[in-house]
């Protein structure tokens, strides 16, 4: 696992540092909140997800992105499961549209691979797996520094022998709608 995460971050920084860049590129950082449906295995928990988005965009199609995601009491409430959380880190390739007219918006789309930690405390399960998300959103800027960025990400685990509380579910996935503000 430790191999795996060290291949992304190469990748991720790899590609934040030979994106094309002119003078005008857009390092980010965006801290945002959301929250996950559509899990797999069935979960009727809704988790509110915080986390940050790192990265850069030139002023052309392709950038970079590190995405930190962490998901409280997912596998269900304290009482129930105890303690339980999930904890993404991907590195993301960013292909976004230029600006479009004067809203200084910008559609994207992301694809990356990377970890999902999940841990569930009554159970005594913490585990690692390799994992991808696909999605898109747009960004745009109020401001020279300030901005406003959504998008909606799949995750999927690769591995098929994830376990929970003693059963062997396959492949975890779930979608992510998140909302943040963009710092530059």
């Amino acid at each position: 696992m430790r191999r795996t995460l060290r291949v992304l971050t190469f990748a991720a920084t790899a590609a934040l540092v030979w994106t094309p860049v002119p003078a005008h590129a857009e390092f980010f950082a965006a801290p945002f909140i959301g929250g996950i449906f559509g899990t797999k295995p069935d979960n009727p928990n809704s988790s509110t997800v915080f986390g940050a988005d790192v990265g850069g965009l030139g002023g052309g199609l392709i950038g970079g992105e590190l995405d930190f995601g962490y998901h409280s009491h997912v596998f269900g409430d304290t009482a129930t499961v105890g303690s339980n959380y999930m904890f993404n880190v991907m590195a993301d390739v960013l292909v976004a549209v230029p600006l479009v007219g004067r809203t200084g918006v910008r559609p994207f789309f992301s694809a990356g691979g990377g970890i999902i930690r999940s841990s569930i405390e009554a159970a005594h399960i913490s585990q690692n797996d390799s994992a991808f998300s696909v999605g898109g959103g747009a960004l745009g800027y109020f401001s020279k520094h300030y901005g406003l960025r959504g998008d909606i990400k799949y995750f999927r685990t690769i591995n098929s022998n994830t376990s929970f509380l003693d059963e062997t579910v396959g492949s975890l996935g779930y979608w992510r709608a998140s909302i943040g503000l963009m710092l530059r």
